[in-house]
């Protein structure tokens, strides 16, 4: 049997007599960047759900850290949820509690870890991403990008075997894109995660990822490394890289 993190078989999910995922086999290797590219409304969050265990497939399986959470008991979600990180679109964070505050939760919720070593902890993660410093300062005081970076942070403080990540660069200027772009790098070869994204920014796609494929009428097209994802004569792949050129010119 694989040791890929992240694998679902044969997952299918509607809402109200309406098909969302159609059967979507996907694999992520350990230590691998995926990039699940989709338009608005195609499923992409919905099959980020499953793959975490939120939401139960209809039909299919979903394994997550060896654990299979399309059958698991919450106590069985807790523990592997131990093992993931989550970088949500809205980052998420507690806007009462300052940077510091958020990055600590997590660790004072799971970890055994002294005060000291929470804070040399949340330091260093801190520092990883540019944001030393900022301890103090509470979400309100961030910019946007500064914002997403300290969601990023406090995702891998734990320094999880997996990180999903929904649309990370959503809403943000060029520079807090490629920022963001290198945290994902970052986890992955820094901490080791692997990753699996969704988004629909092809600029950040094609710079992370290992694997891409497009979520199209329910199921993934692809599959395949970055450069070779770009020339698959599929007419949804083509007319979606054609669309987001269209719209991001140079």
């Amino acid at each position: 049997m694989t040791d890929a993190p992240i694998r679902l078989r044969g997952v299918v999910k509607g809402f109200h007599g309406q098909e969302v995922l159609r059967g979507v086999d996907l694999e992520v290797a350990r230590g691998a960047i995926f990039v699940l590219l989709g338009a608005s409304g195609s499923g992409k969050t919905v099959l980020l759900k499953v793959a975490l265990g939120l939401l139960r497939p209809d039909a299919g399986e979903a394994w997550l850290c060896g654990m299979p959470v399309h059958a698991a008991s919450p106590g069985q979600l807790g523990q592997t949820w131990r093992h993931v990180g989550v970088l949500f679109q809205g980052g998420a964070l507690f806007d009462s509690a300052s940077v510091y505050e958020n990055l600590e939760l997590p660790l004072r919720e799971r970890t055994a870890l002294s005060p000291a070593e929470r804070g040399a902890r949340i330091r260093e993660t801190l520092s990883l991403v540019g944001l030393s410093g900022t301890e103090a300062l509470l979400p309100g005081e961030l910019s946007g990008g500064m914002r997403k970076r300290t969601a990023f942070a406090r995702a891998v403080v734990l320094r999880p075997e997996v990180l999903l990540v929904d649309e990370p660069t959503a809403g943000l200027d060029p520079f807090s894109t490629r920022a963001v772009s290198s945290e994902l790098l970052l986890a992955r070869d820094a901490f080791g995660a692997t990753v699996l994204a969704i988004t629909h920014d092809l600029a950040t796609a094609f710079h992370v990822a290992d694997r891409m494929a497009l979520l199209h009428e329910g199921r993934l097209v692809g599959d395949l490394p970055p450069a070779q994802f770009a020339h698959l004569p599929h007419p949804a792949v083509q007319r979606f890289l054609r669309t987001w050129r269209a719209q991001h010119p140079g």
